[in-house]
């Protein structure tokens, strides 16, 4: 089917609806995400992680209408430096959008229902890790995966009504990094947005509360700090 996400995709190749007719004997692999983080150059995070991101990830965020924050884990298409020996890095934090995988819910109808879906590539009938139990009813892994994604939805939603007060003020700029690797290449990054320090500096005291209110001020100061591990990333990704 096609992907009916807008924000928040990571690598799903073939969503399913979960169904317990059609799935009331499939299991699933809970170390499917380990497969896809291996390859995750760009990862989408909300508010709410930036401050956990900050100190080892650079994010900046999107070149859209919503430029929504991304982190950015390598500077080499296909490589993320945080997976070492086929694991993620212990002690290292791990976005909602790479924990909430194989699931992730949907707009699937006209009264914008949300559903549960799984990428089938995950699905695997002779795994113990049922999705439903003898009776037909949810069982524990998959109701905390559903726990799971309403809080990723929730956290998505209030870092959008952020950026969008953060765009309505005008403190977006849209910029291109020149990376330089271990050889001496030089290589320009695709175009994504940032704070526009110079005019953060410069709004009124209004637009300041606005901003600390709604705990964009956090996001802002979160995504400042993390520039500075621009350098760090491209280091050990070129």
């Amino acid at each position: 089917m096609s992907n009916p996400f807008k924000y928040g995709d990571i690598a799903y190749q073939d969503l399913q609806l979960v169904n317990r007719q059609t799935m009331s004997q499939q299991g699933f692999n809970p170390t499917a995400w380990l497969t896809i983080a291996a390859t995750l150059q760009l990862i989408p995070i909300t508010a709410g992680e930036c401050k956990r991101v900050c100190s080892f990830l650079p994010f900046v965020f999107s070149p859209i209408d919503i430029p929504m924050p991304i982190a950015i884990t390598s500077f080499s298409p296909g490589k993320n430096t945080l997976f070492i020996d086929g694991q993620w890095k212990q002690h290292t934090y791990i976005p909602a959008a790479v924990r909430r995988y194989p699931f992730a819910l949907a707009d699937t109808n006209k009264e914008g229902k949300r559903l549960l879906y799984i990428d089938s590539t995950a699905l695997d009938e002779n795994h113990n890790n049922k999705l439903f139990d003898d009776k037909g009813e949810n069982n524990k892994t998959l109701e905390e995966a559903i726990r799971h994604c309403k809080g990723f939805d929730v956290e998505i939603h209030q870092t959008v009504e952020m950026v969008e007060l953060i765009n309505s003020i005008g403190l977006f700029k849209e910029t291109q990094l020149l990376i330089t690797s271990k050889e001496g290449i030089e290589k320009k990054t695709s175009p994504f947005k940032i704070i526009d320090v110079e005019k953060l500096n410069k709004i009124s005291d209004s637009d300041i509360l606005r901003l600390q209110k709604s705990r964009a001020l956090m996001m802002i100061h979160a995504h400042i700090i993390s520039m500075s591990q621009i350098e760090f990333i491209a280091r050990k990704s070129l």
